[in-house]
């Protein structure tokens, strides 16, 4: 077997990657012949974290404000009226999956970047 690349791999992960490219979903249009080609230039971003690594995070700024979230549990039953938590309280709970990723969602909510 083949070592070379242990100390590459056992590194932690990225921090965060994007990609750019283009994509061409075929069509079926009956108007313009059966198949019809388009173009889109698309991006993806994509952010990795430790899931129980949060000392990162400026969590005390937002663990006491409140945000209306509707969890995963209740989603299925077809309410759609959100109940008031705070992000410590949605942390604890499991509605927000670590404190890394519910606090950009407070802070722009925060700032009035999301309507939600």
């Amino acid at each position: 077997m083949c070592f070379g690349s242990w100390s590459r791999h056992s590194k932690p992960p990225a921090f965060a990657s994007a990609s750019i490219g283009k994509s061409y979903p075929n069509e079926i249009s009956p108007r313009s012949g059966l198949l019809r080609v388009r173009e889109f230039l698309v991006a993806e971003i994509e952010h990795y974290a430790a899931r129980f690594k949060t000392n990162r995070v400026r969590f005390g700024e937002v663990s006491h404000l409140e945000l209306p979230l509707l969890g995963r549990d209740t989603q299925p039953s077809g309410k759609t009226a959100p109940r008031a938590m705070t992000i410590e309280d949605a942390v604890k709970s499991n509605i927000t999956g670590s404190a890394y990723a519910g606090t950009p969602r407070f802070r722009d909510w925060r700032e009035g970047y999301c309507d939600y």
